[in-house]
This record gives C-alpha cells, sequence and structure tokens, in this order.
C-alpha cells in the first residue's frame, strides 16, 4: 500500500524536523557541558581564594595582638617617662634650691 504524496512529504518534514531537534539537543548539551567545566573552574578558583583569605584572616588577628601588645609596652614605657620626668622635675627644684643656698650663703672662691 502507497502513501499519498502529502502523507510521503510530511513525514519527510516530521523526520528533517527530528533530526535538526537532535543536532540542537547535541549543541545545546556540549554547551552545558562547557559552562560545567568553566563553573568547576571558577569553584576551585573560589576555593583557592577562601584558603588564601583564612590565611590573610589569620595573618590579621596576629597583627592585631602584635599590635596590642605594642600598645601595652608603649602605655607602660609613658609611665616611666612620666614617673621619670617627675623625678627630674623633683632634683631641679632640689637643685634651684641649693643653688639659691649657695648664692645667698657663702661668698663664692
Amino acid at each position: 500500500m502507497a502513501l499519498p504524496v502529502d502523507v510521503q512529504r510530511k513525514l519527510r518534514q516530521l523526520d528533517n524536523d527530528v533530526q535538526s531537534i537532535y543536532e540542537m539537543l547535541a549543541g545545546i548539551a556540549g554547551t552545558q557541558t562547557r559552562h560545567g567545566n568553566r563553573l568547576d573552574e571558577l569553584a576551585a578558583q573560589l576555593e583557592t581564594m577562601d584558603t588564601q583569605l583564612a590565611a590573610n584572616s589569620e595573618q590579621l588577628r596576629s597583627h592585631g595582638e602584635q599590635l596590642a601588645a605594642n600598645s601595652e609596652q608603649l602605655r607602660s614605657h609613658g609611665e616611666q617617662l612620666a614617673s621619670h620626668g617627675g623625678r627630674l622635675q623633683e632634683m631641679d627644684t632640689k637643685l634651684d634650691i641649693i643653688i639659691s643656698m649657695l648664692d645667698d650663703g657663702s661668698p663664692r672662691t
């Protein structure tokens, strides 16, 4: 039994359409594979950056601790300088008294 020409033409067109759809699906699958590979590359880069950020964060924490220790030392040195300044002021006052006693007391030789 032979199919009418119209039906044969429609079947050929449907076959061509199905083949075109398979070609498009193959192209889409290729694109998805490339996108998947690129996403894997980006994920690896992000992991590397996360590791670097964690290391930098640890370094910053360590530097913060060092700065706090240095600040404490500077505060201590400031207190010591203030104490020495007070003692020097006392000595200066005493020297002024001694000099005035020497000037007022006996003649210089």
